[in-house]
């Protein structure tokens, strides 16, 4: 899962096993979930059961390979995929356009624009949150 995207099937079932053990009913006849999944997932600080959303978790932990190539010394695993698909910048390679082969990197490398995008955000919604404090503060005295 760290490495590999899941396949949406094997999702799909994991979720509904997991879901399976928040039944009502008998094995024979159909019943209804005690609680809805939506909630399950939430974290335990809003309310929730804690219980992870799979989708989420894998994209996350493909996204940490993207984190540690841009962080990451100089190690092999890193020099053979610059050498392998080239560098664009410090912190990522360029796109693959090999149809060939398995394309693990390709596949982690799709995920660069979503995770630029979410850092972006974050930083601006943190830019925000800062600027209104020492704005306040300024106020204040």
């Amino acid at each position: 899962m760290s490495l590999f995207p899941m396949p949406p099937k094997v999702l799909k079932v994991l979720d509904k096993l997991r879901r399976n053990i928040l039944w009502h009913g008998k094995k024979e006849h159909k019943g209804y979930n005690l609680v809805k999944w939506n909630i399950v997932q939430k974290s335990r600080e809003h309310g929730g059961m804690g219980v992870r959303n799979l989708k989420l978790q894998n994209s996350s932990l493909l996204k940490k390979w993207l984190w540690r190539y841009a962080e990451e010394s100089p190690a092999l695993w890193k020099n053979v995929i610059q050498q392998k698909y080239g560098q664009n910048g410090q912190w990522c390679t360029d796109e693959s356009t090999d149809t060939y082969g398995v394309g693990l990197w390709r596949t982690i490398r799709s995920l660069w624009t979503n995770l630029g995008r979410t850092l972006l955000s974050k930083l601006a919604m943190a830019k925000k949150s800062f600027s209104g404090r020492i704005t306040g503060m300024v106020k204040a005295l």
